[in-house]
């Protein structure tokens, strides 16, 4: 983000500082808003096929910054350009997701967030000598250069393609024998690409382990951004009268905050995250309950009592709420056992409390709409008929 005086921006485009500001605070709006649609537009095509389209439409917003002939005009395309800018944090927390195991994927999230918490406080630092020195319209020359010369090339050239599915399908048709040696190839493979809708991953802000944290990111996140747009019209006018180079110098303590802090919270995630129990709550923490519901549908063998059992193996399948694909997987694959098992846990159906407080629930998680369409709907179609069989 740059920021650019707003005393030369609304005396080139004749619009009071109010809505110079507008054009900044609709630039944050329509980032959070992009975020939504690039995640699942990644997870369908893939990163590097994303960050490139989201790259090209910022280098076509930036030209249009640059020759904006009224402040509605600049207000229009800085929308369009938050849109294309979120495609490098939704992406690249994708790649995070994709090359770094759980058990240092804190740290690494928060190596990653540095230049987002750090970008847009020392962007105004060079934002506001360009500003200062050869007009507001430069910093956009400057960014159209910046993603025409380095960023669009280096995606071409070097940025390689980690969406795990991607990999292994290559990895696959290259050379089938190394494929094989992937532990986990064979669950990758069982999971193809989908697009998801945007509005889905929504619901689980309102879920109670996430909540809280939701919460808190938006009041503090709401709270620098709304700093960094209203800060340049406070610090240019009376008593301050900075110039556009000082108020870009203002914003380096910040900058400095994030760059200690963003490292030392993902490394605090990670040692949280190894000692904290997951869920327990009197009972059988999610991993117990997981690795239960794995050993039963493989071993065939395995007494399976359904009045004793059942109830166990549905509240284990209930765990699989982060990820009900996996949990298809699991019932379809024919080499396991997954829907005899389940066959046998409904016959207690006729108990009406596990009815109300599981199988309802379970039976919610199957109608999910991860699983309702795409290549997911007739496999979960073939289980449904599978176990309703008499």
């Amino acid at each position: 983000m740059d920021t650019k005086h707003p005393l030369a921006v609304g005396q080139d485009l004749r619009a009071d500082a109010g809505l110079v500001a507008a054009s900044v605070a609709i630039y944050m709006l329509t980032v959070g808003i992009g975020s939504l649609f690039w995640g699942p537009l990644a997870d369908r095509f893939g990163r590097r096929i994303t960050y490139a389209v989201g790259s090209v439409l910022f280098l076509g917003t930036s030209v249009g910054c640059i020759f904006a002939p009224t402040i509605g005009v600049l207000v229009a395309f800085r929308a369009l350009q938050g849109l294309a800018v979120a495609v490098y944090q939704t992406t690249g927390q994708g790649v995070v997701a994709d090359t770094f195991e759980p058990a240092i994927r804190g740290t690494a999230a928060g190596l990653f967030m540095i230049p987002l918490l750090v970008g847009p406080l020392l962007g105004p630092l060079l934002g506001g000598v360009l500003s200062q020195v050869w007009g507001w319209r430069s910093t956009f020359i400057c960014l159209t250069v910046a993603a025409g010369a380095i960023i669009f090339p280096m995606l071409m050239l070097v940025v390689p393609e980690t969406h795990q599915y991607r990999v292994v399908r290559r990895l696959s048709k290259a050379d089938p024998a190394a494929a094989k040696r992937i532990a986990e190839a064979e669950a990758i493979l069982s999971h193809p690409l989908v697009f998801s809708a945007p509005w889905v991953p929504l619901k689980f802000l309102v879920e109670a382990d996430i909540l809280p944290y939701a919460l808190l990111t938006m009041t503090t996140f709401g709270s620098m951004f709304a700093s960094l747009t209203e800060w340049p019209a406070k610090m240019s006018a009376q008593p301050y009268s900075l110039s556009e180079a000082m108020i870009g110098v203002s914003y380096l303590s910040m900058g400095v905050a994030g760059l200690v802090g963003s490292p030392i919270g993902g490394k605090a995630c990670d040692v949280t995250a190894a000692k904290w129990p997951q869920r327990q709550n009197g009972r059988a923490g999610a991993p117990q309950l997981r690795k239960m519901f794995l050993k039963v549908i493989k071993d065939g063998s395995a007494t399976f009592d359904a009045r004793r059992d059942g109830p166990r193996f549905i509240r284990a399948a209930l765990e699989f709420q982060d990820d009900p694909v996996d949990l298809l997987y699991c019932l379809t694959n024919e080499q396991d056992h997954g829907s005899r098992r389940l066959k046998a846990a409904l016959s207690c159906a006729d108990d009406r409390s596990f009815v109300r407080d599981q199988l309802l629930p379970f039976l919610a998680l199957l109608g999910c709409d991860a699983l309702g369409r795409g290549t997911y709907k007739q496999p979960l179609i073939n289980l449904l008929e599978t176990i309703y069989t008499v």
